[in-house]
């Protein structure tokens, strides 16, 4: 039993060992990620639920080697999140809706069986932003709000050769800018700016990459 096991091993390790990014090679995979966070806080003694929050994203990928460390591709797909709050809070509901572009240029700093790349990545989006309020202490409203988006920045990442086909991957933290326009109803314009290094959990992805 030990030795088939080993054996299994061994030929796993050998068929991970040719499955190195290279010259010509085309990638194909994405994220596909939903994260649920609630929000609680305590009252005389009392835990309360303030929100609970469902976030998702759908971004398929697409690249290409340029040479045997760099690739150049894209991301396109969807992001949101919907909010919701208690009814003896407002009985409110938040929820966005972006589609989203990103094309990316990545160089593998270690390349091989498992290694390292920097990813350098500038996105739009376009999208809409609801609210809407129905409890019997307040009067029942809807708001509808247009974004419109624009990143640019770069993230490091590691991944590792399952098979000679398939990698698994993650991006670890985000430094670069972002900017979000919101028009409401009315055409009035609020833009949002950020500028920083973020490595909160929403920073980190997972994915799985076909090469080919």
């Amino acid at each position: 039993m030990k030795q088939i096991i080993i054996g299994l091993l061994l030929a796993f390790a050998s068929l991970a060992v040719n499955a190195q990014p290279a010259r010509g090679k085309v990638l194909l995979g994405g994220n596909l990620g939903v994260t649920f966070r609630t929000s609680e806080s305590e009252t005389n003694g009392t835990s309360v639920t303030d929100s609970k929050t469902t976030s998702y994203s759908v971004l398929p990928l697409i690249g290409g080697f340029l040479g045997e460390r760099s690739v150049l591709g894209g991301r396109i797909g969807v992001t949101g999140y919907t909010t919701k709050y208690p009814d003896d809070i407002s009985g409110g509901k938040f929820s966005s809706f972006t589609f989203e572009i990103d094309p990316f240029f990545r160089y593998y700093v270690i390349s091989g069986t498992g290694g390292m790349f920097v990813e350098v990545s500038a996105g739009v989006g376009i999208g809409s932003h609801k609210r809407t309020y129905d409890n019997s202490s307040f009067e029942s409203l809807e708001y509808s709000h247009s974004i419109v988006s624009a990143s640019g920045g770069f993230s490091p990442g590691v991944y590792y050769c399952l098979t000679p086909n398939i990698l698994i991957e993650t991006t670890i933290g985000w430094l670069g800018f972002s900017t979000i326009i919101d028009v409401d109803e009315d055409e009035n314009t609020d833009t949002s700016r950020e500028i920083g290094f973020d490595i909160n959990p929403s920073a980190i992805s997972f994915g799985v990459i076909f090469m080919f």
